[in-house]
């Protein structure tokens, strides 16, 4: 009887030890993910946590608002934020036993765009398997320079056009025998 007494004290104590020793402490950082410029609130911007020696990762996803919350473990780590079309922010955050919530806000800055490049390809007579037909410059400005653009593609095969008719008051267009509204 009195070994269960012991047994029973030894366990309750081991309990304990196990609640206390599994439990790791954390820190909670939290704050506001913005536009630098706007101030508008980024809505699922993710956030993620990486700490510097041991490779841990965590993450967190803003909400609504633009806010997030992350618990973090004691330790270096480091916080980057992203968000589609803009850059991303690195921060790097040392957290320590028992530290009261800690707030940071990161403003992202859109991407800018150094140079855009517009490639056409341009069908060729007789080698294109595809129907088509080019209205050069020179012939507009000499023969229908003058005309209403519907008018213009009159000129093209398939495409008949008509000052009046359609029902909306104005010129109407039928390409290979579709009505506009098609």
């Amino acid at each position: 009887m009195h070994f269960h007494k012991h047994l029973f004290a030894l366990s309750g104590l081991l309990l304990w030890a196990g609640i206390v020793c599994g439990q790791v402490e954390k820190a909670e950082i939290f704050g506001v993910i913005a536009d630098e410029i706007t101030g508008e609130t980024l809505i699922q911007a993710t956030i993620s946590a990486e700490a510097t020696n041991s490779g841990t990762k965590l993450g967190a996803v803003s909400d609504f608002d633009g806010r997030y919350v992350i618990k973090l473990p004691v330790g270096a780590w480091t916080l980057k934020v992203q968000y589609i079309g803009y850059n991303a922010i690195e921060k790097r955050v040392e957290v320590g036993a028992g530290d009261a919530p800690r707030e940071i806000n990161f403003n992202l800055s859109t991407i800018v765009l150094q140079e855009a490049q517009v490639i056409a390809d341009v069908a060729i007579e007789r080698e294109t398997p595809v129907a088509f037909s080019n209205i050069k410059p020179v012939q507009i400005q000499e023969e229908l320079g003058s005309q209403p653009i519907p008018m213009i593609l009159n000129t093209t095969p398939g495409v008949y056009a008509t000052q009046a008719g359609s029902d909306d008051n104005g010129p109407s267009i039928s390409i290979r025998g579709f009505k506009q509204r098609n």
